[in-house]
């Protein structure tokens, strides 16, 4: 199973998008960069999004959708360029090129890559969602302001695709800790049958073990809001129990995908917020950090 893979599962009213987050802490570089491509019957295209969380601005480069291209483990749309190795785009306000390396995936099992899905892949899902990556070093050429930087620094790469995002959703991703500990959450309400249910996945890797909490494996996970720009979640699978507190900061507007693929949906992004994350075993702290520059979607509350 190739993550990266364009899964290209229907023809009309259906979207796919390659996100790949960049922060160079040393150049105050923090952007994440979207490839994408809507079928949405309507308005059918191809585009990139970019957010810039220095500038506190977003752009949305739209193409038409034969500029679309999936070759050679690829996306190419109009000569910019992402995959799990590289990145290269050059718009009116960006030039990347930058390589990706040493890259920490989900732990395999028997030798195949694993979706963070688990067997909720198989289902027919409105939205799917896999890690590609937890984390990699990136280095190249990053172009901002006019001034050009040679950047190096942390990267992260997921993928979404389907019919529409959820109805109300939690994204969580840090990989930037001390601690090199990573970190990814994703919840949603998702319909199944006659019932909504709250579809989620949890990943958190420190020291080379892996401690997973989904729907699929019996855990369970309580949202509660604190303040407009705040949540606590829990997390509980055995004997083991994560705690976070999260606060959102400079969240920006990006467009995401509405019914059918439709680009119209406002979805509000930082990837400059605060975790304080916490594991329990048997209500023993076993870790613990404090993390800045994390990715959050609350659109839980919304």
């Amino acid at each position: 199973m190739n993550l990266f893979n364009y899964e290209n599962k229907r023809e009309v009213n259906y979207f796919e998008g390659w996100y790949l987050r960049l922060t160079d802490l040393n150049n105050d570089i923090n952007i994440a960069v979207i490839f994408a491509v809507t079928k949405y019957q309507a308005d059918q295209h191809s585009f990139i999004q970019v957010l810039d969380s220095i500038n506190k601005k977003t752009y949305y480069y739209r193409f038409s959708i034969e500029d679309f291209l999936s070759e050679n483990n690829q996306i190419i749309i109009q000569g910019n360029l992402i995959s799990p190795n590289a990145l290269k785009l050059e718009t009116t306000d960006f030039k990347i090129d930058v390589k990706l390396t040493n890259h920490t995936f989900l732990k395999q099992k028997k030798n195949k890559s694993t979706s963070a899905m688990g067997y909720l892949k198989n289902f027919p899902l409105q939205c799917f969602q896999d890690v590609i990556f937890l984390d990699a070093l990136f280095a190249g050429k990053i172009k901002l302001n006019s001034k050009t930087y040679f950047a190096s620094g942390k990267s992260y790469m997921e993928k979404t695709y389907g019919n529409k995002f959820p109805e109300k959703w939690l994204w969580v991703q840090s990989n930037h800790s001390s601690s090199e500990a990573k970190f990814t959450l994703a919840l949603g309400i998702i319909p199944v049958l006659f019932l909504k249910i709250k579809g989620f996945f949890c990943i958190l890797r420190v020291d080379d073990v892996e401690y997973k909490f989904a729907i699929y494996n019996f855990a369970r996970i309580k949202v509660t809001k604190v303040s407009n720009d705040s949540i606590k979640v829990i997390l509980k699978k055995g004997k083991y129990k994560i705690v976070l507190l999260l606060d959102s900061l400079n969240a920006l507007e990006l467009l995401g995908p509405a019914l059918n693929g439709k680009m119209g949906l406002k979805v509000f992004e930082s990837v400059s917020s605060k975790m304080t994350l916490k594991l329990y075993k048997k209500n023993n702290l076993v870790f613990s950090e404090q993390t800045n520059n994390v990715g959050f979607e609350n659109m839980f509350f919304r």
